[in-house]
């Protein structure tokens, strides 16, 4: 009878170790993001996909009237590290692909930094200055981000921009709707 319960000893042990390591193992590991086509993993944030945008006429930094139809928006902030690192990105991106509008909302957290942030980054991309209690009406959080919107002013993509990859992810659903577009008129 001992013997029976000297095994039946060892075998809790092996299954208690069993459990423990599985226990380490899942709470160890990281989970793959798995985003849906034309977005980013970070697309809980901002407005709903084929939600109409709140503001599509605006009016820039030089006092010219812009459509935000059928462009890419990237949202950035006058503060934002990772934002004047994109600005470069950006612009480059901007001469490989003239034909397509994008525009810059950027919001300034204090007087006078959109200037500053102008002049210090030489951009050339039409910047629209936002004032930072404007976020909500944008709902998200994180900079920098960007918009896709299509020829009736719906968001087709959405996400963190941080390079010229997530820029070329964001324009596909762009092209896409041109072509539609091409066919339908």
């Amino acid at each position: 009878m001992s013997s029976i319960f000297v095994l039946s000893y060892y075998m809790l042990w092996c299954c208690v170790v069993c459990l423990a390591i599985a226990v380490v193992y899942l709470l160890t590991r990281k989970p793959v993001p798995t985003p849906a086509a034309h977005q980013q993993p970070d697309t809980m944030q901002g407005l709903p996909i084929s939600s109409v945008f709140p503001t599509l006429d605006l009016t820039d930094y030089g006092n010219n009237a812009v459509s935000l139809r059928s462009s890419l928006v990237i949202f950035s902030v006058t503060g934002c590290d990772v934002c004047k690192l994109l600005y470069g990105v950006l612009e480059g991106f901007k001469s490989n692909h003239p034909q397509l509008p994008i525009y810059i909302l950027l919001f300034e957290e204090g007087p006078g930094e959109i200037q500053a942030t102008l002049d210090l980054h030489q951009l050339t991309i039409p910047v629209i200055p936002k004032r930072m209690d404007e976020m909500g009406l944008y709902q998200t959080s994180l900079y920098p981000f960007a918009y896709t919107l299509n020829r009736n002013g719906n968001v087709i993509a959405k996400g963190n921009v941080n390079d010229e990859e997530h820029l070329l992810l964001m324009i596909e659903p762009l092209e896409e709707d041109r072509k539609l577009a091409a066919k339908a008129g």
